[in-house]
């Protein structure tokens, strides 16, 4: 008869495999909140609103201080902790928690000094911390963020456990200062997942750019090659057609040069929209099978413009249409319309559709407006007083001299 071994149990939750998992994630999020913190914020002040929020906290911790004479034995201290909290709010965003902490410690040390002192903090005391608290979360850098956070977390919740001796307080005050320093690095998180889309989007319109780039110079040098072949083969019976030919070779070769610094320029700066080369002809935007349709008036092929600029005009007529269709399904039409004159090309998209504005700000029309900024152009899209939306694009046909945006 065989021998049945008997099985272990193993707990799931205190399994070295589990414990591990678990430290991998915690390690993970640690990370991210570091590199959350690393990210420069765009923090401003002081202004107009937080001058009012100041004088309110101000205004109600002097109030609440000096009307509880009758029952807390240090009004004259609960006053001083709303002048101090008070007087960081303005500022939170540009300087360091330090009169949240001096508030906050005062607060503590107060708190035991007796046994027999009755001492709270005002309620405006109590706002304009949260204020800060929040701030310091969502803006500062890393350093201030652990000292506020720090400070705060740890002072208040000892004052309230040596006010009552309850474990209680000690814990709802932890909890509570925690959640609000949360809040900010939620915000902060999804401010840099915001700057992270569209540079990736930035980056995305650069590797179509790339691609561009090598049809145009790969264009370009077929020119040159056939030109020159030319030129050696009538170089002896024909000197005068030989020297045409290395003429055009010479013409060819700083159109070429003239492109490349163009496109190249765009490259250097900081959804893709499609994998293939741009299309010279407008009229590839019109697909019957989709809704709603598109028609295109004025100038459909862009044959007769420059690289960059019959591209760029292409791939903003194909990102707006794009997001009509995604974030406007309700309109009955999308109309592109291409004006050429001697100067600059006019691109007008626009549809009647309540909105198509894109989730997230839009950041394929980010690129396409860095691509007609380095041509020396102008990108506006907003909605229409028929409730409608409007791209228009104007993009100068001589492009030889624009260098493109800065890196």
């Amino acid at each position: 008869m065989r021998r049945v071994e008997p099985c272990s149990t193993v707990n799931p939750v205190t399994s070295p495999s589990f414990v591990s998992r678990g430290l991998a994630r915690t390690r993970r999020r640690l990370v991210d909140v570091q590199a959350t913190l690393a990210v420069d914020q765009d923090g401003s002040g002081p202004r107009r609103a937080d001058w009012v929020y100041a004088g309110l906290f101000l205004l109600l911790g002097i109030l609440e201080g000096l009307t509880d004479v009758e029952t807390a034995t240090m009004p004259g201290l609960q006053v001083l902790v709303a002048v101090i909290a008070a007087a960081g709010v303005p500022w939170r965003r540009v300087r360091p928690p330090y009169a949240m902490v001096a508030a906050v410690a005062l607060f503590t040390v107060a708190s035991g000094l007796n046994d027999d002192v009755d001492f709270s903090m005002t309620a405006g005391a109590f706002f304009a911390i949260v204020f800060q608290m929040y701030a310091v979360t969502r803006w500062r850098p890393e350093r201030d963020v652990i000292l506020g956070v720090a400070a705060v977390v740890i002072l208040d919740p000892v004052g309230a456990f040596l006010r009552t001796g309850l474990v209680a307080d000690l814990i709802a005050n932890f909890t509570l200062w925690t959640l609000v320093a949360a809040t900010g690095l939620v915000m902060r998180y999804r401010r840099v997942l915001q700057l992270n889309q569209v540079e990736q989007a930035r980056l995305s319109e650069r590797n179509v750019l790339a691609r561009e780039l090598h049809d145009s110079v790969a264009h370009y040098v077929s020119a040159i090659a056939v030109q020159a072949q030319a030129a050696q083969f009538v170089a002896m019976s024909d000197p005068a057609a030989a020297l045409r030919s290395m003429a055009e070779v010479e013409r060819t070769a700083n159109r070429a040069i003239d492109e490349m610094r163009l496109m190249v320029g765009v490259l250097r700066t900081s959804d893709d929209i499609a994998r293939t080369v741009a299309s010279t002809s407008l009229l590839d935007l019109v697909d019957p099978a989709l809704r709603p349709q598109v028609s295109v008036t004025g100038v459909s092929d862009l044959s007769q413009l420059s690289a960059p600029v019959a591209a760029a005009t292409f791939r903003v007529a194909q990102e707006a249409v794009t997001n009509a269709r995604k974030h406007a399904p309700q309109a009955r039409f999308i109309n592109v319309d291409c004006t050429v004159t001697a100067d600059e090309v006019v691109l007008q998209v626009a549809n009647d559709g309540s909105s198509s504005q894109p989730d997230g700000g839009g950041y394929g029309l980010i690129g396409m407006e860095e691509r007609v900024a380095a041509l020396g152009g102008r990108l506006m899209a907003g909605p229409t007083p028929d409730r409608g939306w409007n791209v228009v694009a104007r993009i100068p046909r001589d492009t030889t001299t624009t260098t493109g945006p800065s890196s």
